[in-house]
């Protein structure tokens, strides 16, 4: 998949934006085992963060931005 094709969303508070690689374990049913997003920044650095703290600070941008 191309980068283009990936999610992107903006920080809230830095307006930084961000593009999501991956969504991991969505099946978990277990609390240590949260659903987490894995994404990168445009400087290519890598990041992870819960997908309930990920979603309350970032906010998805629209397919044509």
């Amino acid at each position: 998949m191309k980068t283009e094709q990936l999610p992107k969303f903006r920080n809230n508070k830095s307006g930084k934006t961000y593009t999501v690689f991956m969504v991991t374990n969505i099946n978990s049913s277990r609390d240590d085992f949260p659903e987490t997003y894995v994404y990168f920044d445009d400087d290519k650095n890598w990041w992870s963060r819960p997908a309930t703290l990920f979603l309350m600070s970032n906010t998805k941008l629209q397919d044509s931005q």
